[in-house]
Formats: C-alpha cells, structure tokens, sequence
C-alpha cells in the first residue's frame, strides 16, 4: 500500500516506473522489493490505512513523534515549498489529528481482538 502526499513527488515517482530496470533497481536498493501503486481495481487497498502508515514512517524517518509532532515531515511540505500549482498542502494539527484518531481506532481494534491474550 503506498499513498503520496505530494503530488511533486507523486509525478516523479511515475516517470521513474516508465524507467523499469532502474525503477526495479531503486525499490530493490530503498524497499528490498518492487514497490508497485495498487490498481484502482484493487479492492483491498485501504487509503485510510496507507496515509496513516505514510504519516507514521515518513514523522518516523525524521525523527519526528507521529502522535504529537508539531512539525510536518518534508514529504508533507514539499508541494507548497516548491509552490506546485494544485499541489497538496497540509496543516500538521489536522495530519496530526487525523493520526490520532486513526492510531485509537487500530489501538481499540487490536484490544478488541485480543481474545487471549488475557486483557
């Protein structure tokens, strides 16, 4: 599951996919796989689920507490720093909120189905 928060980089992204060998040598070298953008036809892909784990990793790779950080990571800014007409900007209260509530919901769903777990 991948969503970008940039549609700068969204754009790169799918010019390096038109280069197949170096595009499968980059997601080999930075994921250890090919990292592939899920088809619209793909039923499981969950966007709520992949802007959480792209908010979570992308505060993470910055050293940033996704929970709490009043600082967007760079993927988050990159649009409105290089001033992308229709580009994707963001409010980190609101990114930070929208994580919160999301992080409780898996926290609930996690307690909920810990059915041994003795809790």
């Amino acid at each position: 599951m991948l969503f970008i928060p940039s549609v700068a980089v969204n754009d790169l992204w799918h010019e390096l996919i038109l280069e197949n060998e170096d595009y499968s040598s980059f997601c080999n070298e930075a994921f250890g796989s090919l990292l592939l953008p899920p088809s619209k036809k793909d039923k499981s892909f969950n966007i709520q689920m992949a802007k959480f784990l792209m908010w979570e990793k992308s505060c993470q790779e910055e050293g940033l507490y996704p929970l709490s950080t009043y600082k967007l990571p760079l993927i988050y800014k990159i649009d409105k720093l290089l001033k992308i007409k229709n580009g994707l900007y963001y409010s980190v209260e609101k990114e930070r909120t929208k994580y919160q509530k999301y992080y409780a919901i898996l926290e609930a769903e996690r307690r909920d189905s810990c059915g041994s777990c003795g809790s």
